[in-house]
């Protein structure tokens, strides 16, 4: 699964740029078939999609948007460093429902995620996610999502991050180069998933069965606290302060590679503080000689999927911009924005 960048996107952006500066509001572009259309709430911009479109959410603060297609959500990012021209794309709610298989969703600051349904193709990367990622399956459940370069916070009601309802188990996930603030579960468990490269920050566990769990860094004393046995029938390989060297354990864990010296993140990371913002934080680990299951550094860092700087999505980013507030005598606005591509 593979979000691809538009050829229509500086058309797309010149619309939003022009289209905000005359009718001085937030608008929406969505991309259908190489043709651009502008709409004044992403839930507009949703209902006037078909499966396959792309919608770009601009810099600024949204609704909710109940996502029932699939489609591609862009937003600009949500790093403040990153987004100083445009502003970080807020959503206060972003719901999933039946309809919305195979979505790409990227670049977006969400307060409330919901996804509710028999749901599976899922890509999310590169969001920001402050109340964490509430899934409800039901039926079959939900498989195949991939979450890779997000930072998910605690849910405020359920403690969780991956707060996971239902009489179902999501199945088939990849999790990968997150940083998660809470633990995996509620009153159902992930099955037969990975979990790789991620930096699991305090008031973590894992509910779940029958997963690889690999190359993480975890908050020192995860296993003193008795947190695998929340989990059972897994494989842990190159894990920094949590996992099982050999086994089967009394919950058939396994594993090999695994540091266990209980370390502390401020001595794992180049800058972390329990005080800090997420963006305060490097989470580059400065010790080479942890490395994971590849030969790459744990963390966020390492793996398939390195955390990208600034975590902008794919598409070009708008470094800076001047936009006239009015025209010159002969009618003309003058609009200066440098956009630089982006490797990936």
């Amino acid at each position: 699964m593979t979000i691809r960048p538009t050829s229509t996107f500086l058309f797309i952006l010149f619309g939003i740029f022009a289209g905000q500066t005359l009718l001085a509001q937030k608008l929406i572009a969505l991309h259908h078939n190489g043709t651009a259309s502008f709409h004044t709430t992403p839930q507009a911009a949703h209902d006037a999609a078909v499966n396959g479109d792309t919608i770009y959410v601009p810099g600024g603060n949204f609704g909710g948007l109940s996502l029932q297609k699939s489609l591609t959500l862009v937003g600009v990012g949500h790093h403040p460093d990153s987004t100083s021209a445009t502003g970080r794309t807020n959503l206060a709610a972003l719901h999933l429902y039946d309809g919305s298989n195979n979505s790409c969703i990227t670049g977006l600051y969400i307060t409330d995620f919901i996804a509710q349904g028999d749901i599976w193709g899922v890509l999310i990367n590169r969001c920001y996610f402050v109340n964490g990622i509430r899934l409800l399956p039901s039926n079959t459940g939900m498989s195949n999502w991939i979450l890779h370069e997000n930072w998910i916070g605690r849910h405020p009601s359920y403690g969780p991050s991956l707060v996971l309802h239902g009489s179902f188990s999501p199945v088939n996930f990849i999790i990968s180069n997150n940083v998660i603030e809470g633990n995996i579960g509620y009153n159902t468990s992930l099955r037969e998933s990975q979990l790789t490269n991620n930096v699991f920050l305090p008031n973590f566990y894992l509910q779940g069965s029958n997963i690889i769990v690999k190359n993480n860094v975890f908050y020192p004393n995860y296993i003193a606290n008795g947190w695998l046995t929340f989990a059972s029938n897994s494989e842990w390989y190159n894990n920094l302060n949590s996992g099982v060297n050999g086994g089967p354990t009394s919950n058939n864990h396994t594993g090999s590679g695994n540091y266990l010296d209980n370390i502390p993140l401020e001595s794992v990371f180049a800058n972390y503080a329990p005080g800090n913002t997420f963006y305060q934080n490097d989470f580059h680990v400065s010790n080479p000689a942890y490395l994971g299951d590849d030969g790459t550094p744990v963390g966020i860092y390492g793996g398939q999927f390195p955390w990208k700087e600034g975590g902008l999505p794919f598409n070009p980013h708008i470094r800076s911009k001047a936009i006239s507030s009015t025209t010159n005598p002969d009618g003309t606005l003058q609009i200066n924005i440098v956009v630089k591509a982006q490797g990936n």
